[in-house]
């Protein structure tokens, strides 16, 4: 009911005093435009913040997990006394030249683990 009143007073109003309303309009026009603007600006820099910071709390994150997975490289290294080829399934003794090999990652506290978990003893080095 309300919205219909306004239509009919909006209507005769702008009638009587046409040319009034459209000189306000030319005044009002451009400062709207400058306002929605800049509000629009501001919106999009703090999205933009916002994004960037996200993405730094990620990439610090993933450097923390990645020192963490490193830290654990090393303890399990420390601790291995023998070293399994993930491809031939072969485990080695820390001294010997197979156990070099870039394939050569799978780190093992003693014999049985390794036995266990199907790798077989080197020929060479025979641990």
């Amino acid at each position: 009911m309300g919205g219909a009143t306004a239509l009919v007073l909006g209507a005769i109003l702008f009638s009587c005093f046409s040319d009034e309303f459209i000189k306000l309009c030319l005044g009002v026009v451009p400062v709207i435009l400058l306002l929605g603007g800049s509000i629009v600006i501001y919106l999009s820099y703090v999205n933009l913040s916002d994004e960037l910071n996200k993405k730094e709390e990620k990439e610090e994150q993933e450097v923390e997990v990645l020192a963490k997975n490193d830290d654990q490289q090393n303890k399990d290294a420390m601790q291995a006394a023998f070293w399994g080829n993930t491809e031939s399934l072969i485990f080695h003794d820390p001294q010997c030249n197979f156990a070099q090999s870039k394939k050569c990652t799978q780190p093992f506290p003693d014999k049985e683990s390794a036995i266990l978990a199907g790798y077989s003893p080197c020929g060479i080095c025979e641990p």
